[in-house]
């Protein structure tokens, strides 16, 4: 049991480490919101009309309109990583916790 939970710790980890990089980091946060959601989804992220930008059921289109604002964007992609998923890195954090606590519980 302990491995199980061991790699289900570490998969958290690395996706989250990975989240954090492809989009918080300035120039490579950018790239991703926008090729990876607009161009290779479809998203129709026209500001004169509603995003049809659907992910899972979800629209996250007004989540990716933050990386396009012009000094947002670039400059403090940080910080629009932190206003956009805020409640997703929350959750994915207490994911975390909860698996390596669960691998410690059966060292």
């Amino acid at each position: 049991m302990k491995n199980r939970w061991n790699m289900v710790f570490y998969f958290l980890l690395i996706t989250f480490v990975l989240f954090v990089l492809a989009f918080a980091t300035p120039v490579l946060g950018v790239f991703s919101a926008k090729f990876l959601f607009v161009n290779e989804l479809g998203c129709n992220m026209s500001s004169f009309s509603q995003s049809t930008c659907l992910v899972f059921g979800v629209d996250i289109g007004d989540r990716i309109r933050m990386y396009g604002a012009p000094f947002i964007g670039v400059l403090a992609t940080p910080l629009a990583f932190i206003i956009v998923f805020w409640e997703v890195s929350v959750v994915w954090i207490i994911l975390i916790v909860l698996a390596w606590v669960m691998a410690g519980k059966y060292k």
